[in-house]
């Protein structure tokens, strides 16, 4: 039985998760050590984008660029739902989640 309510208690609180995200101004609003960072500009005008390639293997598979997608954890039927989407989205733009 403990188990049980502990795994209701552990949905509700992800969903709330899910909601405060949907319902609430949570944008980080201070700075990072990036802040710190600046680029140089050093454009390379005799490049084709076209002849770029980002791809990388990874584990045996081939995925356009080192980028990842962050999948939420699970714990809800909602949040479930949700990395069901961001892992089709992965997909469909051959990246990882």
């Amino acid at each position: 039985m403990f188990a049980s309510q502990n795994g209701t208690m552990i949905e509700a609180r992800k969903n709330q998760h899910i909601d405060i995200v949907l319902q609430q101004d949570i944008e980080h609003r201070g700075g990072s050590l990036l802040d710190c960072v600046e680029l140089i500009h050093q454009s390379l005008p005799e490049l084709d984008l076209d002849e770029i390639d980002l791809s990388v293997r990874l584990f045996g598979r081939t995925v356009a660029s080192p980028l990842m997608i962050a999948g939420m954890t699970g714990g809800s039927d909602r949040a479930g739902d949700i990395n069901r989407r961001l892992a089709a989205i992965a997909q469909r733009h051959a990246t990882t989640l």
